[in-house]
């Protein structure tokens, strides 16, 4: 339960008034006036406890709580109209002060309204998605696709645009921004394991130099090796203790674009003259000093570079065979991305004055900024993560994943890892997993980490095909549903159940019917009935596709006719 009060003129002295309900409800007191309690409390996550007595006073109607010896723990005492949202954590309770200047008072305030104050059975500020989740289904239904859209819901950066095909472009734009910075992605395969997750021991070569500098010897060693898993929980963790305090850079992708555009525009395989202008001898050096100032990886940056490239088809050494590219529609032009934006801002300007744009960007300080993050949550993506063993990749972190094992929480734990440190998971560190369930030839999730985790099945949606399908839409959609009708019909020929139904995202390629049941279809059903080839045919016959029968009958091999 959490008790969320405005702060009013009496607060801000030496106490606290709190009504009868919070007295009651909250705080589980009946007090009678003159009557005086006194419990643990803690304020602003300090790490101080003290013993707070919490009165009635005589002839008062109002409850009224002491806090004068908390005033050196107070980051400032409350002024009137700030937030506190009370809280209780292992029979202590705490304290969070929201004063106007903080990113969450705003959210606070719209929840409060105009009540002086407001019982609630979660916090406020919780993000409603489970800390763990696997999203489970046959294959082709968007699993993967998914992630981007529940990541981004979980940190509050989902596209505000209404128009869904504008929507979907922006939120990957948005999504490839926070890879590596707040979204993690890792695709698990067999021999993955504990020590490239979590951590493991991993050679290196050390190198003895004599004094003339040269290598005189080799020496074989050892160090700690931190997975994937650790480094993300330690960067959560360093961002929820600090309150959402993060490091930010001092550019914006829409300078990056404007260099990227610049090298695209006179670059070319003979000669780099905008690198020339810029002082760099290389593509590498720019997207070097780019990555520092901007915080993206190098190779985003790259890609950035490479769409504009596909822009100017006139110049020497960079003519592409596929002439429909040349076209804006290959550049993003999102509120994260403005790319078509920017070449429009460029393209007629002479060489010096965007030569001048440019160096004016790349020439700025790298200086690092502090800023106060209002959402502090970070994603890890464990993707086919049923491919992996899973209590090879876990480990013994797999009790701390439970939301009250984790920092914080009621029941908090920490482990002792094989290096000797002490490692616990912060609770805004979310996960979400995908399995595909057709797949029966790999491991099962075991039971300690299905009860750990929330599962949601995604099955196949025709009205996926009817919104973002191309060529054949109709036929394709009607096929889909033909083909899953036989496969979950328990009584029929050709059961397999609900998880070996074939996807919507097969149908939804720039390409023919007859394409996807050759390239995809066909191989699909070849794997789900043991390479029962007759059996695959017989089910397409009966979904009115049409098969070459004289090809068959002369190879043994299915192709559409």
């Amino acid at each position: 339960m959490i008790y969320v009060k405005k702060v009013v003129d009496q607060d801000t002295t030496r106490s606290y008034y709190l009504g009868s309900e919070a007295v009651r409800n909250f705080f589980g007191l009946n007090l009678k006036q003159g009557q005086s309690k006194q419990f643990d409390f803690r304020v602003a996550e300090s790490a101080e406890i003290e013993s707070i007595k919490l009165k009635k006073p005589l002839g008062k109607t109002e409850t009224r709580m002491y806090i004068s010896p908390l005033k050196p723990y107070f980051r400032s005492l409350p002024n009137k109209d700030d937030l506190l949202v009370f809280k209780k954590e292992n029979d202590i309770f705490v304290c969070d002060h929201y004063p106007k200047s903080h990113q969450k008072y705003s959210k606070l305030k719209q929840i409060i309204a105009k009540k002086s104050h407001l019982i609630l059975t979660e916090h406020p500020l919780k993000t409603y998605a489970p800390l763990n989740q696997i999203l489970t289904g046959p294959p082709g239904t968007g699993k993967t696709y998914s992630t981007i859209d529940r990541a981004l819901k979980i940190l509050d950066r989902e596209s505000k645009e209404t128009n869904i095909h504008k929507q979907l472009e922006e939120n990957r734009e948005i999504f490839k921004s926070l890879l590596n910075k707040r979204i993690f992605f890792v695709t698990m395969h067999p021999s993955y394991g504990y020590e490239d997750f979590v951590q493991g021991i991993r050679p290196k070569v050390f190198e003895r130099k004599n004094e003339e500098g040269k290598t005189d010897q080799k020496d074989l060693t050892f160090e700690d090796k931190d997975g994937i898993f650790k480094l993300v929980a330690e960067k959560a963790n360093e961002i929820f203790i600090e309150d959402g305090v993060e490091t930010k850079k001092n550019i914006e992708n829409k300078d990056v674009a404007k260099v990227c555009c610049f090298m695209a525009m006179y670059n070319t395989k003979g000669e780099q003259e905008a690198n020339a202008a810029m002082g760099k001898s290389s593509y590498k050096e720019v997207y070097k000093v780019l990555s520092k100032l901007s915080g993206l990886s190098e190779k985003y940056i790259k890609q950035i570079k490479d769409r504009y490239d596909n822009l100017f088809p006139h110049r020497k050494g960079h003519v592409n065979k596929d002439q429909k590219k040349y076209n804006e529609k290959i550049l993003s032009n999102s509120e994260t991305w403005p790319q078509i934006t920017v070449y429009h801002e460029l393209k007629d300007l002479t060489f010096d004055n965007v030569s001048k744009i440019a160096n004016e960007i790349l020439n700025k300080p790298i200086e690092e900024k502090k800023v106060t993050e209002e959402n502090q949550n970070f994603v890890l993506i464990l993707d086919e993560i049923n491919r992996a063993n899973i209590s090879k990749v876990f480990g013994e972190l797999i009790t701390l994943l439970e939301e009250d094992k984790r920092i914080g929480g009621d029941n908090e734990l920490s482990v002792t890892l094989p290096s000797g440190e002490e490692f616990s998971i912060p609770p805004n560190l979310y996960i979400i997993g995908t399995m595909n369930t057709a797949d029966k030839s790999i491991a099962l999730v075991d039971i300690a980490l299905r009860r750990r985790f929330q599962f949601e099945a995604l099955y196949p949606d025709p009205s996926v095909i009817d919104r973002f399908g191309k060529d054949a839409k109709s036929e394709k959609k009607q096929l889909m549903e033909k083909l899953n009708q036989k496969l979950i019909e328990q009584d029929g020929k050709f059961f397999k159940g609900v998880d070996f139904q074939i996807g919507h995202a097969y149908f939804l390629k720039d390409n023919t019917l007859k394409e996807v049941v050759d390239q995809n279809i066909i191989p699909l059903l070849t794997e789900y009935f043991r390479n029962d080839l007759q059996k695959v045919k017989d089910l397409l016959d009966a979904c009115s596709h049409e098969i070459d029968n004289g090809h068959f009958e002369e190879t043994g091999l299915l192709i559409s006719k």
